[in-house]
């Protein structure tokens, strides 16, 4: 078995989509010199997609920090506008320059070898000591250890025992940025994008999806004045189990960060396993650094209070955590932009893509089981709407649908009201009632949610429409209608136990009690006097 093996940079091991929505590998190169022609990344996961995009953003940060759009040497520094004007220059390239980005990488070639006996791509020789794993718990998918089996898992026995080195280099990052606590020798910290609330941007295609993601400036005002540095730069790469190191002041290092320490064994050509320990860390305090994840302030009894990466709610569906996603900025509010919306709503950004482009944000979470341990549920979802939005001038739109939104939350729990009186009026217990409030509320803003994504996505602020004719026509169009008929459906179904009067004696905190009347015409009725409140 030769000790140098699989070079990244040829190989073909980066799964996207093209035109003709047909799933094919590619290597490193082929992907930044046909970007523009594939429609994105498609992963197994979309967990891993995150990680790869990371992965190139970081060759690009690295690439034009040190070289214009055409090649020549030309270091950022501090210039705002000279990072502004590079990027600018790419976009309207509608591609990506070949040779800056073909010849960095040749030059470190030697660092993109997935096997190696000094420095194997993204892992390291000293992690041999670190815990043991098969095949199985590498794969996101399963996340299978050694000692409990998955159920119903969808691969074959021998399906888990290798894989090929393609789908290993996938899994090794996504294993990096989004892997459990389970390890041992001793228990990591949670790996870094797990405890994001991560937000990308999507393009039309790849090219455009990786350029929107690449921020010129930090948090769309300042200049990266650290020259970058990609693990893969590193003259050597310190294995300290869970080692606490100051927040990178560059993205390609943050993008690069190892937050595992791992090394794959192989066998006759497949990954069979690998062996890993706790990576590197950092307080997420204010770090601000970071540019793909929305922040939230917390306040503490003994220290200032500060911003920390907040996660995403995984109950909720996108539109309905839009105030967290675009930072509300209403007074008195502590609030911080993700740097990526921040910079996608300047006006240098605005005037470069332009105030009728339309992108769409994608938010991605992950949760786990007890201790960490265990990858149970990946969330995803995107919006698309129109990029004037996210400029602080057109703000007013984005308050409008904030607001339009805090107001269905109000219609939704009169729905949930309205389906736990009628509950009550049919004979059902309290703790059944609520079972019924629930299932009202979820199945409202499921009927709501296609239709508020086509709302959102149609304001455009800069078309003329007036600010009014989008919330009427929110409000009668949608709102109004899909409430009334879900009340009516409850109504409807709630049997006729609930259309005669029932009386409920309820326990009060004074000890005495008090007799309730519950019907279904009673329970109508007040929910509609609480809809006319709602939008009086």
């Amino acid at each position: 078995m030769n000790d140098r093996e699989y070079n990244l940079l040829d190989e073909k091991w980066i799964l996207v989509r093209n035109r003709d929505c047909q799933i094919e590998e590619v290597s490193l190169i082929d992907l930044f010199q046909n970007a523009h022609l594939y429609e994105g990344l498609a992963g197994e996961m979309v967990t891993q997609d995150v990680s790869i995009l990371r992965f190139l953003l970081a060759i690009l940060y690295t690439v034009f920090w040190r070289v214009d759009e055409n090649g020549e040497e030309d270091e950022l520094g501090d210039s705002v506008g000279e990072a502004i004007r590079r990027w600018g220059a790419i976009w309207k390239m509608g591609h990506f320059p070949k040779e800056p980005i073909s010849e960095y990488l040749y030059s470190y070639k030697d660092r993109f070898w997935l096997f190696d006996p000094d420095r194997p791509f993204w892992q390291s020789n000293e992690a041999s000591y670190g815990t043991f794993n098969k095949a199985g718990k590498l794969i996101g998918e399963i996340c299978e250890s050694s000692n409990k089996k998955s159920l119903f898992c969808h691969r074959l026995e021998k399906e888990k025992d290798s894989i090929s080195y393609a789908e290993a280099v996938r899994w090794l990052l996504h294993t990096n940025g989004y892997d459990d606590c389970s390890i041992k020798k001793p228990s990591p910290k949670a790996s870094y994008l797990s405890e994001l609330g991560l937000v990308a941007a999507v393009g039309k295609n790849l090219f455009e999806t990786l350029l929107l993601n690449l921020v010129p400036v930090k948090d769309g005002r300042e200049a990266w004045e650290a020259e970058p540095k990609p693990v893969w730069e590193s003259r050597k790469i310190v294995v300290e189990p869970n080692r606490l190191i100051s927040v990178p002041d560059n993205q390609a290092e943050l993008l690069t960060l190892q937050s595992r320490h791992m090394l794959l064994t192989r066998e006759n050509g497949r990954v069979t396993g690998y062996t890993s320990c706790g990576g590197d860390c950092f307080d997420t305090k204010d770090a601000f650094e970071e540019q793909m994840s929305i922040w939230k302030y917390r306040e503490s009894k003994t220290e200032a209070g500060a911003f920390y990466p907040a996660k995403h709610n995984m109950s909720r569906q996108m539109w309905r955590n839009l105030s967290s996603i675009l930072a509300s900025r209403e007074k008195g509010e502590n609030v911080h932009l993700s740097g990526l919306l921040s910079w996608l709503g300047s006006e240098e950004a605005e005037s470069i893509l332009g105030y009728e482009y339309t992108i769409e944000l994608m938010t991605v979470g992950t949760e786990y089981g007890s201790m960490h341990c265990g990858l149970t549920r990946v969330y995803e979802d995107s919006l698309e709407l129109y990029l004037s939005l996210l400029s602080g001038k057109k703000e007013i739109f984005l308050y409008m649908i904030q607001d339009e939104l805090l107001l269905c939350d109000r219609v939704a729990e009169e729905i949930g009201k309205l389906a736990w009186r009628v509950a009550m009026a049919a004979g059902s217990d309290d703790e059944r009632s609520k079972t019924e409030r629930n299932l009202a509320v979820d199945r409202f803003y499921f009927d709501l949610d296609i239709p508020c994504r086509e709302w959102i996505s149609s304001i455009d602020p800069v078309s003329g429409k007036e600010l009014d004719e989008y919330r009427i026509e929110w409000r009668e169009n949608t709102v109004k209608n899909v409430a009334r008929i879900n009340a009516l459906e409850i109504v409807d179904n709630a049997g006729p136990n609930a259309l005669t009067s029932r009386t409920v004696r309820v326990a009060e905190r004074s000890g005495k009690s008090q007799e309730i009347i519950y019907s279904a015409a009673k329970a109508y009725n007040q929910f509609l006097n609480a809809f006319h409140r709602i939008y009086s």
